[in-house]
């Protein structure tokens, strides 16, 4: 995308000198192959490269999304890719795909003559935005994905799909399983294979798309952890199954809202053009009131959302991810684009029906109450 609209703006200055054209083209796919030789040693770029290959052949998620000097070079010369750079800004560089943030100390009568002044001739095509059907095959899942790093490292990750949430972010259900899984507090998962040596981290995520949400555990694997990966799942499950049949507690809810609620107030601003950017990718997905807000807050307790969440991340719909260099050997396919090598197998038939029978550990328990979170904000004399 980067390289389109720079481009395009370039090209418009030379389309009636085919040299110059020519020559304006070729610095833009340098620089474009520049960024993608850059990160050809990123293994977080070269994990979503393989990650990507469980996605439908035909659905963008698993096409080259950067571009090379190869991929920009077309047979049919320079002008064809110029006629097709065109199409694209024609299709897609349009007033209502975009969005603006600005900040600044002017008046909000400024900042508004400032931006009609500035935009008012951003184009409209009155086009509708393209859509995309969710990005895997329905009997995708339950995998097992092996890949190789470049780097020493040794990674374990679980993630689950499940239809799109982005329209509950007043309740954020997964945010309660974020927390569960990321607490050090006695009888969490973190801390029971902290205490087994098995890992050195455990970190969760959750993402929010138009076709679907995620959740995931990464696990940083410790070299006795290599040798129990089937215990350490299991013990995930165990983890699991508790917190599934003891079922959401609004208590342990209105302690995570406490405290999003004090890093939101004691929020220390960061570089403006961060917050500019990251409040631009936030527009399409919140109503105006909640732009600021919706990304952050937890507003309403919706423990039926919960449940239905955990009832959903089970062994049946896992992804399972070996990130290391003892795959070497197994992983015999390689990305096209970042050269990482990977496989995709199924996972063992008695690993699955381990898992799918887990029983709750001993050392399992829900958090008790946190005394630790401040309430009086007073200052003291």
């Amino acid at each position: 995308m980067i390289f389109t609209f720079r481009g395009l703006d370039i090209f418009a200055q030379f389309f009636v000198d085919p040299l110059m054209l020519q020559s304006s083209m070729e610095r833009e796919r340098e620089a474009v192959d520049s960024e993608h030789e850059g990160r050809l040693n990123d293994d977080v770029v070269r994990f979503y490269a393989a990650f990507n290959k469980l996605a439908k052949p035909n659905h963008p998620m698993s096409k080259f999304g950067c571009g090379n000097k190869k991929t920009l070079t077309l047979e049919d010369g320079d002008e064809e890719v110029y006629k097709k750079l065109h199409d694209f800004k024609t299709r897609h560089y349009s007033a209502q795909f975009m969005t603006l943030v600005i900040q600044s100390q002017k008046t909000l009568e400024d900042l508004e003559a400032m931006v009609r002044e500035s935009f008012s001739d951003v184009p409209n095509n009155g086009l509708e935005k393209d859509s995309f059907e969710y990005p895997y095959e329905e009997d995708r899942f339950p995998c097992l994905l092996k890949a190789v790093p470049i780097e020493k490292k040794d990674q374990l990750r679980l993630s689950w799909n499940m239809p799109s949430l982005q329209s509950q972010f007043k309740s954020k259900p997964l945010i309660y399983l974020w927390h569960m899984f990321t607490t050090d507090r006695k009888g969490s998962i973190r801390s029971y294979l902290k205490k087994k040596t098995w890992i050195t981290n455990l970190s969760a995520y959750c993402g929010d798309d138009d076709t679907f949400s995620t959740f995931g555990v990464n696990m940083n694997l410790t070299d006795e952890g290599k040798k129990h990966i089937e215990e350490i799942v299991l013990a995930t499950f165990s983890y699991l199954r508790l917190l599934r049949e003891e079922g959401p507690k609004e208590e342990l809810w209105n302690e995570m809202k406490a405290l999003d609620d004090i890093d939101f107030k004691f929020y220390v601003e960061s570089d403006p053009l961060d917050i500019v950017t990251d409040l631009a990718n936030e527009v399409p997905k919140y109503p105006p009131e909640y732009i600021i807000t919706g990304p952050s807050f937890l507003f309403s307790y919706e423990p039926k959302l919960i449940q239905d969440c955990l009832d959903r991340i089970n062994p049946d719909n896992v992804c399972m991810v070996l990130f290391t260099k003892d795959n070497s050997d197994d992983c015999q396919e390689q990305e096209t684009w970042h050269k990482i090598k990977y496989c995709i197998e199924d996972i063992p038939s008695e690993w699955m029906a381990n898992w799918k029978n887990a029983s709750i550990l001993n050392e399992f328990s829900l958090p008790e109450k946190n005394k630790l979170i401040a309430e009086d904000f007073e200052l003291k004399e």
